[in-house]
């Protein structure tokens, strides 16, 4: 059972998952591996990289310090979400997750 579970690798996603993590709440950020992060050459509008960074780079440096923390990550499809009695139900292509929230 998680405390929380994330949906998205993206810097949102990232972000809470640290948050969240370092926050003592056991953390699961879920991905399918596609993001049109990787697609980017050049990222100028995002906070601490004063020359730009690139999309790859950033997807990829955000997992793993997300990892780093402990928090668990997997990439798997995300299939169905169904709230059973106040915690979350989350069916991947692979596995099932029970959350909080």
């Amino acid at each position: 059972m998680y405390d929380v579970i994330i949906i998205g690798a993206g810097p949102a996603g990232i972000t809470a998952g640290l948050y969240t993590q370092r926050g003592n709440l056991k953390t699961l950020i879920i991905h399918n591996g596609k993001t049109s992060l990787e697609n980017a050459n050049k990222i100028e509008n995002y906070y601490g990289f004063e020359d730009g960074i690139d999309g790859k780079e950033l997807y990829f440096s955000g997992i793993k310090q997300t990892e780093k923390i402990e928090t668990d990550v997997k990439k798997e499809e995300v299939v169905n979400i169904v709230n059973e009695d106040k915690k979350f139900s989350i069916t991947t292509s692979k596995n099932k997750y029970m959350s909080k929230v």
